[in-house]
């Protein structure tokens, strides 16, 4: 971050590396449809968040943008997406600080409420709307049976399990299959024994 005293306050920007590629995602890149919507989402608050002056906030959405259409993106596919996510950021900056905690906390307790499945994503594996139907028409709320939430275990207490969120992880690439990401896990002498 770029800090500069200007008469009597600080401004902030941001600071890019001179050799920064900003290889953000590609497009044909096979994961999950709404990772691009959260890698604008999340860019775009952090931009809101970070830059001070409405100049440089637009400087660095404008860069942001180009930089994910450079790698391959469309950009009428983008605009809806960029317009939804600054829209949020400024939303969600301009709330008080106290709201922002009370949320943050409340989200905190529904998480602990959560039950999470990982899986690898596949573009031909059932959607995660499919898998949500199944668990709501199966186990959270199923027609004849007591729904999850609702059973008690041997102490009496309810099984405090509310949702379940579908975690997709990618599947392993060249690059994990080729080289070791644990070095730790190499079998052999240490390499300070050759010092």
């Amino acid at each position: 971050m770029i800090v500069e005293v200007v008469g009597d306050k600080l401004e902030t920007s941001i600071y890019h590396k001179p050799q920064a590629l900003h290889l953000y995602l590609p497009p044909n890149s096979c994961h999950a449809p709404g990772v691009v919507y959260g890698l604008i989402s999340g860019m775009a608050l952090r931009i809101h968040s970070l830059c001070s002056r409405e100049q440089d906030i637009e400087k660095e959405l404008v860069f942001f943008f180009r930089c994910l259409v450079y790698r391959g993106h469309q950009a009428n596919v983008l605009v809806p997406l960029f317009s939804k996510a600054i829209t949020n950021a400024k939303e969600y900056l301009s709330q008080d600080p106290a709201f922002r905690a009370r949320k943050k906390q409340e989200k905190l307790e529904a998480g602990r409420r959560r039950v999470f499945l990982h899986v690898p994503y596949h573009p031909q594996n059932p959607s995660s709307r499919v898998i949500q139907d199944l668990w709501r028409r199966h186990v959270s709320a199923p027609a004849l049976k007591t729904p999850l939430n609702r059973i008690e275990n041997h102490s009496g207490h309810r099984i405090p399990i509310d949702q379940l969120v579908i975690a997709y992880s990618r599947p392993p690439n060249l690059s994990n299959m080729f080289s070791y990401r644990k070095i730790c896990k190499l079998s052999g002498p240490k390499v300070s024994s050759y010092l």
